[in-house]
């Protein structure tokens, strides 16, 4: 029962890797050791806890936490959605965007989504006026903000970020891009709309352009 988060490099981007998760609350559950793929030294950064499998069960993190069939699925009833959507779905239900970092597009299209859909948004989109200016750490204003919503949407500028935001919470924690590592919903939207255009998924030739090397969408 237990999960990683791993990036590969120079043993001094690991060193700063920790420095980073520290930095955010993490703790003696992790342990870094050396790693060697594909000709490339680096730190692994894994964590293996009791709660691992709970956690798996409730956060978007990575479109590779699905199967293919997860995936066909999942785009089978965004297309229902579209089609015919039903404006109460998520009525009485509460979703907190925590956004560490800037974002436009990501942060307006959860609140539109939710609001469509007959629920309600709170959270914030800059740290500056919350606790963590204070000195809060990732894990505690998560484990408040659960109190609070019913389903959290985490965007931060450390890989791996919103993965300790799953373990830390009791709720369903949706991952809307953490660092250069994962932009699952993204992604999603990237697989859905192809299927829409070309109306299939498989033999196809797909393009990617700019930061290859740090786009999370890529990745994901």
């Amino acid at each position: 029962k237990g999960f990683y988060s791993c990036r590969l490099g120079s043993d001094e981007a690991g060193d700063r890797y920790l420095k980073e998760m520290s930095s955010i609350g993490l703790r003696s559950n992790y342990d870094a050791s050396s790693v060697h793929r594909s000709g490339v030294t680096g730190k692994c950064i894994v964590m293996v806890t009791p709660d691992a499998e709970r956690t798996m069960k409730t956060f978007l993190g990575s479109a590779c936490d699905f199967s293919k069939q997860d995936l066909l699925y999942i785009l089978k009833i965004a297309r229902q959605m579209e089609e015919k959507p039903n404006l109460g779905l998520l009525k009485d239900k509460m979703l907190a965007t925590l956004f560490f970092e800037p974002s436009t597009r990501t942060r307006l299209s959860f609140t539109s989504a939710m609001e469509q859909l007959g629920g309600k948004v709170m959270g914030f989109s800059s740290i500056a006026t919350t606790s963590v200016k204070k000195g809060e750490t990732l894990w505690d204003t998560i484990k408040m903000v659960q109190s609070y919503a019913d389903v959290i949407a985490i965007r931060h500028p450390v890989d791996g970020a919103s993965r300790l935001a799953a373990e830390a919470s009791s709720k369903p924690v949706i991952n809307a891009g953490d660092g250069a590592n994962q932009h699952p919903t993204q992604g999603l939207l990237d697989l859905y709309t192809i299927k829409k255009e070309h109306g299939r998924l498989n033999n196809l030739n797909i393009g990617f352009g700019g930061d290859l090397l740090n786009s999370r969408t890529l990745k994901s």
